[in-house]
């Protein structure tokens, strides 16, 4: 009889905690199926709103930087050099000295010229009192010949010696003349010794160092002036002459530095590789370059007018071009445009309406968002 209890006592224990344990499952269950269904996931997008305007049409080209004021400075002797008093990026003034060459040579040729110009100033001086001498003589004879007082023979010896001693004059004063030049010259010539600065500004380049001979023609430094501004030359086709002119806008860049410009001038002259020149003059190179640095070059072709789309939301396939929409509900859908003309940040479009939501991004992203596509949409502006 105990016995039987105690397996009726388990088993009531066994039911009960069976029913409990289906209890809560059939709770957690309701608990589980009354719980919201997360949204489906959405892709977060930067778009823009588009609007109809006007743009400038450019074309891209490399320029690179000048000075306007530039001064290869060497030597016109041949002579050592005792030393050089500049280096790059050193300011100098107009006039100050730059190259010192070794000048005893030429000096010693100053003192030999020197010395002729006086030795043929004394011959100068013995022919003049000579001269005198036989005009005198002349003016005396001739008044002894013409009152019957000497021979015609002597009369023309007289004369024939004072046309010698002028003569002789005039050899002595062209040999002190040659002598005098002479001197001016080598004088010039010793002068080119002491190289100084033509005009104020910086060294941008060094060549040579003391104890090398300067020779006629080879640089040794390189000047450019600070106040009389930059020019930027760009190659440019044959072809574009006819819109690229003196005037023509076109905007300087380099880093994040941007400069509005004109074109100054164009060198329709072309080369083997039949390329004109076009020059800007700038007050400043942009983004502190130095001269001979690289600079970006956009020239105003023209101006159209259409939807004005950001270039980072165009996706330029091989037969079409699109942007991506999203429409009310955030759904993107691929739409085709034409484009009328661009700039290095807009693009003029036809074929999307104007206010229209429009995707910006790489276009390995855009490229992604395909039609039905439900995006997180983030605003941004079109710059």
């Amino acid at each position: 009889m105990k016995r039987f209890n105690k397996k009726w006592l388990l088993g009531i224990i066994i039911v009960v905690v069976v029913a409990l344990a289906i209890g809560l499952i059939v709770k957690r269950s309701q608990e589980v199926a009354n719980q919201k269904k997360p949204a489906l996931p959405s892709n977060p997008v930067q778009v823009v709103q588009i609007k109809p305007g006007a743009i400038s049409v450019t074309q891209h080209y490399m320029g690179k930087t000048q000075a306007v004021l530039t001064a290869d400075i060497a030597s016109r002797i041949t002579a050592n050099i005792l030393a050089i008093h500049k280096r790059e990026g050193d300011i100098v003034k107009q006039g100050e000295t730059l190259v010192a060459l070794d000048d005893l040579a030429l000096g010693s040729k100053v003192r030999a010229m020197d010395a002729e110009v006086r030795s043929a100033e004394s011959l100068r001086s013995a022919a003049e009192n000579n001269n005198a001498v036989q005009r005198a003589s002349f003016e005396r004879d001739e008044y002894l010949y013409n009152n019957k007082g000497i021979s015609l023979e002597t009369y023309e010896r007289s004369a024939v010696a004072m046309q010698n001693a002028q003569s002789q004059l005039s050899a002595a004063r062209e040999r002190v003349s040659i002598a005098r030049e002479n001197l001016s010259a080598v004088m010039t010539e010793s002068g080119y010794a002491n190289i100084t600065a033509p005009f104020a500004g910086v060294i941008v380049k060094r060549m040579a160092e003391p104890g090398e001979v300067a020779v006629p023609g080879k640089l040794l430094l390189v000047l450019q002036g600070m106040d009389q501004g930059y020019k930027i030359i760009s190659q440019i086709p044959q072809e574009q002459t006819a819109v690229i002119k003196a005037g023509t806008q076109v905007m300087v860049t380099a880093e994040a530095d941007k400069i509005n410009g004109a074109v100054n001038k164009i060198f329709p002259a072309l080369g083997t590789n039949n390329l004109a020149s076009a020059e800007i003059i700038l007050d400043r190179i942009p983004a502190g370059l130095p001269t001979g640095a690289t600079v970006g070059l956009d020239f105003v072709m023209s101006h159209v007018e259409g939807i004005i789309v950001p270039r980072n939301s165009l996706v330029r396939g091989a037969n079409n071009t699109f942007v991506v929409r999203i429409d009310e509900n955030n759904i993107a859908h691929q739409v085709a445009v034409v484009v009328l003309g661009e700039n290095d940040q807009l693009t003029a479009v036809t074929g999307i309406s104007e206010n229209s939501m429009v995707v910006i991004g790489p276009e390995n992203v855009l490229m992604q968002l395909m039609d039905g596509v439900i995006v997180k949409p983030i605003m941004s502006e079109v710059r």
